[in-house]
């Protein structure tokens, strides 16, 4: 029972290092950008990627890698891709939507 309980403590201890080495490598690769620093997603039509962009920029944000604000840049989006846009800064905070200029 000693030999079951020394191994499965074994096996823990090595998940943990292994992922606190993870982490401290993506933050060396990974820097957090300096102050003054923000995203700009350039977003037309349907936006058919603008989420999965946003969801992988949060996700950054969420593990401390990364911490400036999003703008979307409205560049013709049409109704759906405005909708989709709009959805994704209201359920994030630090993202924006910003309309083009005539």
């Amino acid at each position: 029972m000693n030999a079951v309980l020394e191994i499965a403590l074994t096996v823990l201890s090595l998940l943990g290092l292994t992922a606190l080495g993870w982490c401290l490598l993506g933050r060396l690769l990974c820097p957090v950008p300096a102050r003054g620093v923000h995203i700009l997603i350039e977003a037309e039509g349907d936006a058919a990627r603008l989420e999965q962009t946003v969801r992988g920029l949060v996700l950054l944000r969420s593990l401390g890698l990364l911490a400036c604000p999003i703008e979307i840049a409205d560049r013709g989006l049409s109704s759906g891709g405005l909708d989709v846009a709009r959805r994704l800064a209201e359920r994030w905070p630090g993202i924006s939507i910003s309309q083009p200029q005539h």
